[in-house]
C-alpha cells in the first residue's frame, strides 16, 4: 500500500507587485489529490484583476500530496505568499530547519526547494564543479547563409526549418559530462519577455491601450484583434536584431524566448498565428549575434498554471488527458522545425512546458510522468528524423525543486556521457512573507543558499535557472543600511520605485544582490537566464534599465562585490 506524505501551505497576502500600482488580498485553501487517481474537472480560479494589477510571477502556495515514489523533503516551511488578487497557484517550499540539504531516508537523495527556500547555507559551493548541458558551440562571428522560411498557416504538421546556419570559426565550447568541469560553457542569459506571448504588466503602453484596455492576457487580445494586425505590429516592434546585439555587446550569449503552442497549432482558439516566423527570426539574429537559443513553451494547450503568461488566464485544463497528447504533438512539430542540425550551433534546447503549477487540478506526480514521456516521444522525432541528438530537453520544476527530478534518470533514456534531459528552476524573492521581511544582506545570504540544490541537481543532469530577478521588496537608509519595505516612498529609496530615481545607496544594495545571485548561478548551474532583456519604462524588471541605472554588472561577468558568498 502506498503511504502519502501532505504538505498543506497556506496563503495570505499583502503587499505590492513590483512595478505595479495596484495590490489586492487573496487567501485561499485547497484540498489534495492523490496522484494516482484521475484528474477532477477543470478548476477555475477566482475572476480576472482590473487592469494593472496583474504580476509576472505571483507564485502560489501548493497543497501537494506526495506518494511513496516521490522524493519526500525531511521537514517543510509554511510561507506566507504575495498574490496578485486573480491568481492562485502557489508556491512550494521545503527546507530542513538547520539549513541543511534535506534528505530522503529511503534512498539517501538529497532534496531542496525551488524558489523562496528559507534554508540558508553559509556558503556557495566553490567552482568548478561538474556541468553537463550541452555540447554545441557557441559562435562569435558567424554570419548567417539563409533567411528564414514561412511557418506553416495551418495547424497540422508545419514545414521543416529554412534557417541554415552558417560555419563559425570559433572552437566549440563543449560541456563535460557530470565528474568533469568546465570553465568556458556557461549560458549567460536574458528573457525576451513580453514579445511571442504578451504579460500585460510588463507593457509599455503601447499593446493594452484603446479597445485593448480591458484585455488581460494573449486569449482576450487575439479575441479583439481579429485580423491579427496589431498584434503582428508588436512583433516586429517589441524585440528585433538590435536588441539581440545589443544584448550581446553586454556579454549575454543566450536567450531564452517564450512561445505559446497556438504559434504552431491554433485549432479551437482565438489565437492569432505567425509568432513562430519571429522566432525563425529569432534565430538568424542570435546566430548573427553569437548567441544561443532556448525555445521556451511558455504557453501549454489548456493553460498548464491558469495565469496570464501561459497565454489565457482561468482553468487549469493542461493535465486532461487530450491537451497532454495535443502538447506532446506541439513539441514533436517544434523539434522538427527548430531541431534539425542546420540549426545546431544555435538552438541549444526546447523548453517542454513553464511553471506548470503543482497544486490542484494538477497532479506533480503527473507532470514528472509527462516529462519522462514527452522527453521519450521527442528522442523517437529525433532518431526518426535525423535531428540533433544532442539538443536539451528541458522540464520546469513546478516550483518543487530541481532535484525531485533526479530520479527520474532511471526512466529516461538520457546518454549518460552527455545527458540531454535537464531541468528548469526559477528564483525570487519577491513572493513569501518570509522573503519579505529580510533585509538586503538576508536576501543576499538566502541568494547564496541556492547553490545546493543546483549543485546537486547538476552532478546528475542539466540544471538551469531559467528566470530571476534583480528586484527584492527594500528600502535603504540614510547610512545606506536596507530594511523590509513593499510600497514606492517616492524617494528613490525602494527597489519598487521607478529606477531612473534610485538613489546611490539603493543601486549599491541592488548591484550586491544581483552579483551574489551571478555568482551562485555560475558556480553551482548550467546557466542563468534573468527576467527580462525590458519591461515598461524605467522598471526593475528590465535589463536596459538596470544597466542604465548601474544596478547590474556591464559586461555580465564584471564584479564590483565578488565573493559575497564564499
Amino acid at each position: 500500500m502506498k503511504i502519502f506524505f501532505q504538505i498543506a501551505l497556506a496563503i495570505t497576502a499583502a503587499g505590492p507587485a513590483v512595478a505595479l500600482p495596484l495590490r489586492a488580498m487573496v487567501e485561499r485553501s485547497v484540498g489534495t489529490v492523490d496522484p494516482v487517481l484521475s484528474l477532477p474537472p477543470a478548476f477555475s480560479i477566482l475572476p480576472p484583476p482590473t487592469a494593472g494589477e496583474e504580476h509576472r510571477q505571483g507564485h502560489p502556495t501548493h497543497t501537494h500530496t506526495f506518494s511513496s515514489n516521490d522524493v519526500v523533503p525531511t521537514s517543510t516551511f509554511t510561507p506566507t505568499v504575495i498574490e496578485p488578487k486573480s491568481t492562485s497557484f502557489p508556491l512550494s517550499v521545503s527546507t530542513t530547519t538547520d539549513g541543511s540539504l534535506p534528505t530522503d531516508t529511503a534512498s539517501g537523495t538529497g532534496v531542496v526547494s525551488s524558489s523562496g527556500s528559507t534554508s540558508l547555507p553559509t556558503s556557495a559551493l566553490s567552482s568548478g564543479l561538474p556541468t553537463s548541458l550541452l555540447s554545441t558551440g557557441f559562435s562569435t562571428n558567424a554570419a548567417p547563409t539563409a533567411i528564414p522560411g514561412t511557418a506553416s498557416t495551418g495547424t497540422s504538421t508545419l514545414l521543416a526549418s529554412t534557417v541554415i546556419p552558417a560555419q563559425s570559426s570559433a572552437s566549440a565550447a563543449t560541456f563535460a559530462q557530470p565528474g568533469s568541469a568546465t570553465s568556458n560553457g556557461m549560458l549567460r542569459g536574458v528573457n525576451v519577455g513580453h514579445w511571442l506571448i504578451l504579460e500585460k504588466y510588463m507593457d509599455d503602453g503601447t499593446v493594452f491601450t484603446g479597445q485593448y484596455s480591458d484585455a488581460v492576457d494573449q486569449w482576450t487580445y487575439d479575441s479583439i484583434d481579429k485580423d491579427g494586425s496589431d498584434i503582428r505590429s508588436h512583433w516586429e516592434n517589441w524585440f528585433t536584431e538590435s536588441d539581440a546585439q545589443k544584448l550581446a555587446s553586454y556579454g549575454f550569449n543566450a536567450l531564452r524566448i517564450p512561445i505559446g503552442y497556438w504559434a504552431f497549432d491554433n485549432s479551437g482558439t482565438p489565437y492569432t498565428q505567425g509568432a513562430a516566423d519571429y522566432l525563425d527570426k529569432a534565430i538568424v539574429w542570435a546566430r548573427n549575434s553569437g548567441m544561443k537559443v532556448l525555445i521556451d513553451c511558455h504557453g501549454s494547450p489548456g493553460s498548464q498554471n491558469g495565469q496570464e503568461h501561459s497565454g489565457r488566464r482561468g482553468s487549469v485544463e493542461w493535465q486532461q488527458r487530450n491537451n497532454l497528447d495535443s502538447a506532446t504533438q506541439i513539441l514533436q512539430q517544434m523539434i522538427q522545425r527548430y531541431g534539425g542540425m542546420n540549426n545546431s550551433d544555435v538552438v541549444f534546447g526546447l523548453e517542454i512546458v513553464n511553471e506548470p503549477t503543482a497544486d490542484l487540478p494538477n497532479s506533480f506526480s503527473t507532470s514528472k510522468s509527462w516529462a519522462t514521456q514527452a522527453y521519450s516521444a521527442l528522442q523517437s522525432t529525433i532518431s526518426q528524423d535525423n535531428l540533433n541528438k544532442d539538443i536539451q530537453i528541458i522540464t520546469h520544476d513546478s516550483f518543487m525543486g530541481p532535484t525531485q527530478f533526479i530520479p527520474l534518470l532511471g526512466d529516461i533514456k538520457s546518454p549518460k556521457n552527455a545527458p540531454t534531459f535537464g531541468v528548469d528552476q526559477h528564483n525570487y524573492q519577491l513572493y513569501t512573507a518570509s522573503d519579505n521581511a529580510l533585509d538586503q544582506p538576508g536576501h543576499i545570504q538566502e541568494a547564496c543558499g541556492w547553490s545546493s540544490a543546483l549543485a546537486t541537481t547538476k552532478q546528475s543532469m542539466p540544471v538551469i535557472v531559467g528566470e530571476w530577478s534583480a528586484i527584492t521588496n527594500i528600502c535603504v537608509n540614510s547610512d545606506g543600511s536596507s530594511y523590509a519595505s513593499e510600497p514606492c516612498d517616492g524617494s528613490g529609496n525602494c527597489a519598487t520605485c521607478p529606477t531612473d530615481t534610485w538613489t546611490p545607496a539603493l543601486v549599491e544594495q541592488v548591484r550586491k544582490y544581483v552579483e551574489a545571485q551571478l555568482d551562485t548561478f555560475e558556480d553551482s548551474s548550467d546557466g542563468h537566464f534573468i527576467w527580462s532583456f525590458k519591461s515598461g519604462s524605467n522598471s526593475g524588471w528590465s535589463v536596459y534599465d538596470l544597466i542604465e541605472a548601474k544596478a547590474f554588472p556591464n559586461p555580465v561577468t564584471d564584479r564590483q562585490y565578488p565573493s559575497q558568498c564564499s
